[in-house]
C-alpha cells in the first residue's frame, strides 16, 4: 500500500491556517488504512476479492460493488477529495455508477451521483436533450438540494433490470439527471482510468464534483451544487462504486484528501496581533483537525491521527495535536 502523508501548519502575522493532505492507494490485497478503506459489498457472494483485484458481477442489477469510507475530520474550510479508479470491463454493457454521500442529522444519506454511460443506454430512457452516452450527474448541476435516501444499503434492493438501476440512484426520479459531457468514456481497458474530484466547502455552503479521463482531457467537466454535504455532524464519507450490469474488475482506488482551513485576510497589517490557537476558545487545538477539543482534552479526541505536543506561537506555549506521519 502506497501511503503519503503531508501536514502543513501556518502561523503568520495576518495569516493563520492549517492545510493537511493525505494520500493512499487501496487495492484488493491492501484495502484499508487510517486515511480511507474499501469494503466489499458481497451481493450474495457474487462480488469477490481475488487478491490482485476486486471482481464485480451485477447480473441481477441490484447492487454496487465496493464502499469507500473516508473518515470525517470535520474540516471547517474546504475539503477536496480526489478518487482515481483503475478498472476494466470483463463482459456486458457496463455503465459505471459512483455515489458520494454523508449521513445527515436525521439518519438520511444526502448524496450526489455520477453515471459513466458508455453504451448509450442513458439516452434510451432520458429526454432527448440529454443525448446518448456520456457522463451524467444526479441531481442536475446548480440545484440547492441533494438527493436523499433512508437506507443507502438497501436503495437498490428492488431493482430487477439494468434500466431499474437509474431511478433509485437518482433519488427516486429517473429524470433527475444532468449531463456533464456527451463524450463516451469506456472502461473496456485499463488504459483509460477515471478520476473524480469532490469538493465540500462548508464556508460557502457548496459542493462540487469534477470528472476527468484521458478521453475528456480537453474538457472542463465540473458540477456545482448550492449546498454542502452535512459533514458538521461528524459522520464519515460513504462512497459506493459499481456498475449497472455485467462484470468488471477494480484493481486500485487512489484517494487523496486535502483539508484547507479558513485563513485570516492577508491584507491585515503585519503589526496586528496574531491570535494563537490557545486564545481562540478552542483549547489550543488548531482547527479543523481537532475541532472537538474544547477545552483541550488531549489528542484522544483526534482519533488515531494525532500525537499531543507543545508548540510555541508568538512566544506563547500551547498544547496541540500534530498529525502522525506513518
Amino acid at each position: 500500500m502506497a501511503l503519503t502523508t503531508v501536514a502543513t501548519t501556518l502561523f503568520v502575522a495576518g495569516l493563520s491556517g492549517i492545510r493537511s493532505v493525505w494520500a493512499v492507494s487501496l487495492t484488493a490485497s491492501s484495502p484499508s488504512s487510517s486515511i480511507a478503506s474499501l469494503s466489499l459489498i458481497s451481493n450474495g457472494g457474487k462480488n469477490t476479492n481475488q487478491g490482485s483485484y476486486f471482481n464485480c458481477i451485477n447480473d441481477e442489477y441490484n447492487s454496487q460493488c465496493l464502499e469507500l469510507s473516508i473518515p470525517n475530520l470535520q474540516c471547517v474550510g474546504k475539503e477536496i477529495i480526489t478518487i482515481s479508479l483503475d478498472t476494466t470491463r470483463v463482459s456486458g454493457d457496463t455503465d459505471q455508477f459512483t455515489l458520494v454521500s454523508v449521513e445527515n442529522d436525521i439518519g438520511e444519506a444526502e448524496y450526489f451521483g455520477i453515471a459513466n454511460d458508455y453504451d448509450g443506454g442513458m439516452g434510451a430512457w432520458q429526454t432527448s436533450t440529454l443525448g446518448g452516452g456520456g457522463v451524467f450527474v444526479t441531481p442536475p448541476c446548480g440545484v440547492s438540494t441533494l438527493n436523499t435516501v433512508d437506507d443507502l444499503d438497501t436503495m437498490l434492493d428492488d431493482v430487477t433490470s439494468p434500466w431499474g438501476h437509474r431511478e433509485p440512484f437518482a433519488g427516486g426520479d429517473e429524470t433527475n439527471y444532468g449531463i456533464l459531457t456527451g463524450t463516451r468514456v469506456g472502461i473496456s481497458s485499463r488504459s483509460n482510468p477515471v478520476s473524480y474530484v469532490i469538493t465540500n466547502n462548508v464556508l460557502s455552503d457548496t459542493a462540487s464534483v469534477s470528472f476527468s479521463s484521458s478521453s475528456t482531457a480537453s474538457e472542463n467537466l465540473e458540477c456545482v451544487y448550492g449546498t454542502s454535504l452535512p459533514t458538521d455532524n461528524g459522520n464519515d464519507y460513504r462512497i459506493t462504486l459499481g456498475i449497472d450490469a455485467g462484470t468488471y474488475r477494480i484493481y486500485a482506488v487512489d484517494v487523496t484528501t486535502d483539508c484547507q482551513e479558513p485563513t485570516d485576510s492577508p491584507t491585515k497589517e503585519p503589526t496586528e496581533e496574531v491570535v494563537c490557537p490557545q486564545d481562540s476558545g478552542n483549547g489550543g487545538c488548531p482547527l479543523p483537525n481537532c475541532a472537538e477539543c474544547t477545552p483541550f482534552e488531549g489528542c484522544g479526541r483526534c482519533d488515531n491521527f494525532y500525537t499531543e505536543v507543545t508548540q510555541v506561537c508568538n512566544g506563547l506555549a500551547f498544547d496541540t495535536c500534530v498529525l502522525n506521519v506513518p
